[in-house]
C-alpha cells in the first residue's frame, strides 16, 4: 500500500509537469 501510494504521487507529479509544459507552450504560441 505504501509503495502504491508513492508511485501514485510520482505519477501525479509527472502528469502535473507535462500539463505545465503544455500550458507554457500554449501561452507562448498565443503571443
Amino acid at each position: 500500500l505504501v509503495l502504491s501510494a508513492g508511485v501514485s504521487v510520482i505519477w501525479m507529479d509527472c502528469i502535473m509537469m507535462e500539463v505545465a509544459k503544455a500550458i507554457k507552450l500554449h501561452l507562448q504560441k498565443r503571443d
